[in-house]
């Protein structure tokens, strides 16, 4: 009886893989290693992005599991706004740390300039994509709860079709800035068809408007905006932070 939840499983991280490394393949055929690996920085800082979310994902599919096994719809959907706004308030405070300050970061993490410089270029469309990716995986949990994987196949390899091309044409003609930008912009539009297909078979918020409103724009706009301004209150301290430390 679990066979086809398996096999979606199994599809699943399959997709997955590939989607997380296509961009690198590509880069590598049609660009130099050093830009590869400048590119594989970027994407390595992206991730703590998809870490930070983690230890929620662990922590709550066995309870959305529990409550929808035992028909309590009405208690996962009170569960679900709860850890989606956690979950959004941890990734939009991080993905604005990164992205504001991520020519220090980088530099602090490899002592280079010229890497720090070459990084921060794209590294926000990185964070970006990444942040839409991490903040997915609560209702991916929703799904994966009710045996559902059949939204996540699609979507994965409808995503591997537009991204191939994409990669192949962007590339080539603008560098890893077309990379990234391809990255973000598949999961741009993704993160809208995800979410509504999971309320609509699910119901997990009696507005999506609203949860959007509250769980994805303010977190976000509080977050980006108060890292913005503490930047441009004290940048004499964030310029010398390599030196501090």
């Amino acid at each position: 009886r679990i066979m086809p939840f398996a096999t979606g499983m199994l599809l699943i991280s399959a997709v997955a893989g590939v989607n997380g490394q296509l961009d690198k393949i590509v880069i590598s055929k049609y660009l130099s290693i050093d830009q590869l690996g400048m590119y594989y920085i970027a994407a390595t800082l992206a991730l703590v992005l998809l870490v930070a979310v983690s230890p929620f994902s662990i922590a709550t599919l066995p309870r959305f599991t529990r409550l929808y096994t035992s028909g309590r719809a009405d208690k996962a959907r009170e569960l679900f706004s709860r850890v989606l706004l956690i979950t959004a308030i941890v990734v939009s405070s991080l993905a604005a740390q990164i992205v504001t300050n991520g020519y220090t970061i980088t530099l602090v993490w490899t002592g280079n300039l010229d890497i720090a410089l070459f990084v921060e270029r794209f590294l926000p469309y990185l964070v970006s994509g990444s942040a839409l990716l991490a903040i997915l995986v609560v209702p991916f949990n929703v799904a994966i709860a009710n045996g559902y994987t059949r939204i996540n196949n699609f979507l994965g390899v409808a995503s591997l079709l537009i991204t191939i091309p994409c990669y192949i044409l962007a590339i080539p003609r603008f560098g890893a800035i077309g990379a990234a930008v391809v990255w973000l912009a598949v999961h741009v539009l993704i993160f809208p068809i995800y979410f509504f297909y999971i309320n609509r078979r699910y119901a997990v918020a009696t507005s999506l408007t609203r949860l959007s409103l509250l769980s994805f724009v303010l977190p976000a706009v509080v977050a980006f905006s108060t890292t913005y301004l503490l930047a441009q209150i004290a940048p004499d301290t964030v310029a010398r932070l390599p030196l501090l430390l």
